[in-house]
């Protein structure tokens, strides 16, 4: 049997276009946010310049101004569309180990959203960890729907 069913990787590239886009809007509204207080630093800076200093410097100091970290967000947002896609493929004829598989996500899901992406999202392993993931779910669902539509091809070439 294989790992590869072209409904389930389109629904996996909906997921995945579903992260892109958030991530396209986080950053956009992140760098938005920065060149707002880059040029209330700058004008302030034309009345105080020692007590504003280096521009770049200060906004990269701050947490609420630093420049996006594309892949980090993508790391830190990963987990969401993937819960998604495992809840869907529990609709259909699930078995143990998605059960399983899909609830071990939740928790998962649980830990990474209140405390790993915060602290190992700019990590490759933790990121490769995550890519990992999203491959075994994919050949999980996938594996399973071949088998689901191999039965259904027997039960309707045997009638």
């Amino acid at each position: 049997m294989q790992f590869y069913n072209h409904k389930i990787f389109l629904l996996f590239i909906g997921g995945l276009f579903s992260l892109i886009l958030t991530i396209a809007v986080i950053c956009i509204k992140q760098l938005t946010k920065r060149e707002t207080e880059r040029k209330r630093l700058e004008e302030e800076k034309k009345f105080h310049p020692e007590a504003v200093g280096d521009v770049d410097a200060k906004l990269d100091d701050s947490s609420d101004f630093k420049k996006p970290n594309v892949l980090q967000e993508l790391v830190k947002w990963g987990i969401q569309p993937l819960l998604i896609i495992s809840f869907l493929s529990l609709f259909e004829q699930s078995t143990e180990g998605e059960i399983i598989g899909t609830f071990s996500l939740v928790i998962l899901t649980l830990f990474h959203e209140f405390y790993l992406a915060e602290k190992f999202s700019k990590k490759a392993g933790y990121q490769f960890i995550i890519l990992a993931i999203w491959l075994f779910f994919f050949c999980m669902i996938s594996y399973k729907t071949n088998i689901k539509d191999q039965k259904f091809v027997n039960s309707s070439s045997q009638k």
